[in-house]
């Protein structure tokens, strides 16, 4: 007598074929296939919960929910546990791994894969520490430790001389994801004395990632709030709404005023093929506004991001090229240097934020 059992991954490849040979000697059907091929299961009031089969897991086993096996008997969906199931011969027992996401949100998780795969050296090296990439990678690490640690991953990153405002803000980076003393960045940054809004967000989170104390920061909320860049875009607009979104500022005066009137000027900028800047929806605009709403906890496939049927994620999809990301649709090659870690980036912290419990806000710049 034989009992036949397969494992089927998500896209179809069949993982595991066995056929199992029985006695009539009462062993349970469970308690066979368990013996046969090993069972990482939990026993429930709802029966057996089977979490992998001869080694293999449904992805991103014991981190997220997204992916499970379903159980199949003779090629139809059980609706008891493989407990309850009566041991016959010739039964055909499938565990198919399965989701309830749809092809978008499916999409940011191979995505993300093949991103790392084709791209993370070129990003992150000896001679190159891409900031968007370095900072979303080191969330995928602490979210879902299959990912080895940024230590792991890069002994000694490269370190620009702290000679500017953006190199002194790529050093508190780097000393904040290796843990690592802040306090020679932290002075530099605070001396530090910008002329635009642009500089003015970069100290702004240099300052509250240093936990400083300085009344510089009380100066930049109050130029943040009540200035509007001469050429007003959602590139600022993303920027400004991460650079708002701690929690030692929300009670800052002006701070919820513009974080409103940043989102309202989304939602009136947004078109089906993403947002727009400088007369072109592109990649980049789109992913740091993608960027901007998690930090606020705000989802860009929600509804108020959504024009004629097309999120923001699903916008940001139709720019891929191969394992990255165009800057337009008009453009045939990929943006290396722009548009493709942002939008990993944006991918990143949206996946946390939708993986997350109750789906708080999260941040590039919120480091534990």
């Amino acid at each position: 007598k034989v009992v036949f059992v397969e494992v089927i991954a998500l896209d179809g490849d069949v993982l595991l074929s066995e056929e199992i040979t029985f006695e009539d000697d009462g062993i349970s059907l469970l308690d066979l296939i368990d013996e046969a091929i090993d069972l990482d299961y939990q026993m429930s009031e709802y029966g057996a919960f089977i979490s992998g089969i001869g080694g293999f897991y449904p992805r991103e086993h014991g981190f997220t929910w997204n992916y499970w096996f379903s159980l199949y008997v003779d090629d139809e969906m059980s609706m008891t546990g493989l407990d309850q199931v009566e041991l016959r011969d010739g039964i055909k027992i499938s565990f198919i791994e399965s989701t309830m996401l749809d092809e978008v949100d499916l999409w940011v998780d191979d995505m993300i894969i093949a991103f790392i795969d084709a791209h993370l050296e070129d990003y992150l090296n000896e001679t190159s520490f891409e900031i968007n990439v370095g900072l979303a990678y080191h969330h995928l690490s602490q979210f879902n430790s299959t990912y080895a640690p940024m230590n792991e991953l890069l002994s000694t990153p490269f370190r620009p001389s702290a000679e500017t405002l953006s190199s002194i803000y790529q050093n508190i980076i780097l000393d904040r994801i290796y843990s690592e003393n802040l306090d020679t960045h932290k002075a530099l940054i605070e001396a530090e004395n910008v002329d635009n809004v642009y500089s003015a967000i970069t100290q702004l989170i240099g300052l509250m990632m240093t936990s400083s104390t300085s009344n510089k920061i009380d100066s930049l909320v109050s130029t943040l709030t009540s200035t509007t860049p001469e050429y007003m875009d959602a590139d600022y607009a993303g920027m400004l709404l991460q650079a708002l979104s701690f929690e030692a500022l929300e009670n800052q005066t002006g701070v919820a005023t513009k974080i409103e009137d940043m989102l309202t000027y989304i939602a009136s900028n947004i078109t089906d093929e993403g947002m727009v800047a400088y007369g072109n929806a592109n990649a980049s605009s789109t992913a740091q506004v993608i960027l901007g709403l998690v930090s606020q906890g705000l989802n860009p496939r929600g509804e108020a991001y959504t024009i004629e049927g097309v999120d923001l994620i699903e916008a940001l999809k139709t720019f891929q090229i191969d394992e990255a990301f165009k800057y337009t649709l008009a453009n045939n090659d990929a943006d290396l240097a722009f548009s493709t870690p942002q939008a990993f980036a944006a991918l990143v912290m949206y996946k946390i934020y939708r993986d997350s419990f109750s789906n708080p806000a999260v941040s590039l710049y919120h480091l534990e």
